[in-house]
């Protein structure tokens, strides 16, 4: 990945598809063996808060409550620092924590894109068996835990909003948002256009 190359790897939720997320001409090259549109997002994944925190600008009591939920099945959009400017869209970007040993070893570097392995618009793999994306070096970590994408929820505004449904526990989410004195997340209106993929 530090020369710009392309790994499909194991998930705690599906097999992602990952590039050193610095590497903007990687980023692009990623775009393109997708067929995803540019100016939709992707998300990255890091090992831990710190990461997330030097990625995103978050204050200190959200870092409280995403440090009880992650590592997890969430993909947090958060404002951007500025680190990936080439990733952030509006200013915001979307970050996972897996809750899985190997991918949280394989960001450990630098942060990895974390977008699924799959044509955009295709289902995405659960297995080895089911990607058909030419990729550098595939990683065969067997089924994935939960086969179930994570739960995206957008904490950039004033309340948190769940822009995707998955396998993230929304009810421990919430208790720690109520926990940390923060609003509840609520469910957006679904209008297809908040894809992370």
């Amino acid at each position: 990945m530090e020369e710009g190359g392309t790994v499909a790897f194991p998930t705690d939720t599906l097999y992602g598809l990952g590039v050193d997320a610095e590497l903007d001409e990687a980023v692009k090259g990623l775009y393109s063996l997708k067929g995803r549109d540019p100016g939709k997002p992707i998300s990255v994944m890091v090992p831990d808060i710190d990461g997330l925190c030097r990625l995103g600008d978050i204050d200190r009591g959200l870092r409280e409550v995403l440090a009880r939920i992650l590592p997890g099945a969430f993909t947090v959009i958060v404002r951007s620092s500025g680190e990936l400017p080439h990733i952030s869209r509006q200013g915001k970007i979307g970050i996972r924590i897996p809750d899985h040993g190997f991918s949280r070893k394989l960001c450990s570097e630098f942060p990895v894109t974390a977008t699924s392995a799959n044509p955009s618009g295709m289902p995405s793999p659960r297995s080895v068996g089911e990607i058909s994306l030419g990729v550098d070096l595939l990683i065969d970590g067997g089924p994935t835990e939960r086969g179930l994408q994570s739960t995206v929820v957008d904490f950039s505004g004033d309340r948190p909003m769940v822009l995707r449904e998955g396998s993230g526990d929304m009810d421990l989410m919430n208790r720690m948002l109520r926990r940390g004195g923060l609003p509840r997340a609520t469910l957006a209106r679904q209008d297809g256009g908040k894809d992370r993929g």
